[in-house]
């Protein structure tokens, strides 16, 4: 999962006040979705490869994305193809930490910790940018926490941070796009697919191009157990 050190427009989509059980009692608790454009690069910090199978590099001669008004430099800004219109990933990430601001000069400010990150799914957009969609959660609330997240709802607001706290535990499963099994790793900035089969990563699939509609084609791992299981299959 990539972390957010620098403000980003966002838009609250949803904001929902619930009670959590936790022993005999029940404390609030609060959520809200968020959706916000960032450049692809954040790609790299979930797995290379998924930026490597939507982007590639501007042709030659092209003008330099850096040269464009309003658009970041990234190395790779083409979209390949139009077919994947949005991926969801399957990742859950806990003990974050999000820092949001709001008002007409942002004179209202937002401090959530103890964060569950999930509902994880974004859209490649052309130019380098991908649309991301996510979930934020925490029951470690006060009622001026509850009072600001219930005055978001369908607002635009500056998130300025979002990011793990120190030594914090995350859980991360395999993209949708790797396969229906699933493997997990404990840290941020490691790829989804370290640490398992030098040729699909533990996924048990490799992919071995596109098709005449541009969807990617995937085969079974010829080098390793898991692909074994899904020829047998």
């Amino acid at each position: 999962m990539f972390s957010i050190y620098e403000p980003v427009r966002a838009i609250v989509t949803s904001v929902t006040v619930r009670s959590e059980k936790h022993g005999d009692q029940r404390e609030p608790a609060v959520s809200a979705g968020l959706e916000f454009d960032v450049p692809n690069t954040v790609l790299y910090d979930v797995d290379p490869r998924i930026l490597h199978m939507l982007y590639e590099p501007a042709e030659p001669g092209a003008l330099r994305q850096g040269d464009l008004p309003g658009l970041e430099a990234v190395d790779r800004p083409k979209l390949r193809n139009g077919v994947v219109t949005e991926m969801h990933l399957g990742i859950e990430v806990h003990d974050w930490r999000a820092h949001i601001v709001y008002g007409v000069d942002n004179e209202w400010q937002v401090a959530l910790e103890g964060l569950k990150v999930d509902n994880v799914r974004f859209e490649p957009l052309n130019d380098g940018v991908t649309r991301w969609s996510l979930r934020i959660g925490t029951n470690k609330v006060n009622r001026e926490i509850m009072g600001h997240m219930g005055m978001l709802h369908s607002r635009e607001v500056m998130l300025r941070e979002l990011y793990a706290a120190p030594a914090a535990e995350s859980v991360q499963t395999v993209p949708a796009i790797a396969g229906e099994g699933s493997g997990v790793v404990s840290s941020q900035n490691e790829s989804l697919f370290d640490g398992a089969c030098s040729t699909c990563q533990g996924v048990g699939q490799v992919m071995t191009g596109f098709s005449e509609g541009g969807a990617p084609i995937f085969i079974a791992c010829p080098d390793c157990p898991a692909g074994a299981m899904r020829r047998a299959a």
